[in-house]
């Protein structure tokens, strides 16, 4: 028999990610972009570090094409535990793939396109909600309806925690 290594899967957190912590953090922009401004209380960005400097990288933002090449708010942080940060970054971008900001992309002067992939037309209160089903290894049990935004048990037997 053969053990799935998804991120999700008990063994998986046993083997290889006991004792790693990761902080997914969630930031606003603060882009002087007529179009990124006037969404700026709408769109967010998912992002994860694991035992770097929060304060630091985002003192780079207005020269890194993933904070859209402009300094950014930090408005929430969640510590997650026993996951190996990439993965949760994967999982939480892949959960709230249907709101995934689509904005054309331009290069800048220096031929640098900003990568919008990390940024989310989504509420940070779901982004937390979602963090706390990961932290519970149950977010595979549940979808985001990016029509109504909210977060809902794929099946009806899941109770919402």
């Amino acid at each position: 028999m053969t053990t799935s290594m998804n991120p999700l899967n008990a063994l998986y957190d046993a083997q290889g990610a006991q004792g790693t912590s990761a902080t997914v953090y969630v930031a606003r922009p603060l882009s002087d972009d007529p179009a990124i401004k006037k969404q700026r209380y709408c769109i967010h960005k998912i992002g994860v570090i694991s035992g770097d400097d929060l304060t630091q990288l985002i003192s780079q933002a207005p020269n890194n094409p993933a904070f859209l090449k402009a300094p950014v708010e930090i408005i929430a942080t969640h510590e997650v535990e026993d996951l190996p940060g990439g993965h949760i970054e994967t999982l939480l971008h892949r959960f709230f793939d249907y709101a995934r900001i689509d904005h054309p992309v331009e290069e800048d002067a220096d031929g640098q396109a900003p990568l919008y992939c990390s940024w989310f037309k989504v509420h940070p209160e779901l982004i937390k909600q979602a963090v706390d089903l990961l932290r519970h290894r149950v977010l595979h049990l549940y979808k985001y309806d990016h029509i109504r935004h909210e977060i809902r048990a794929q099946r009806r037997s899941v109770e919402p925690l």
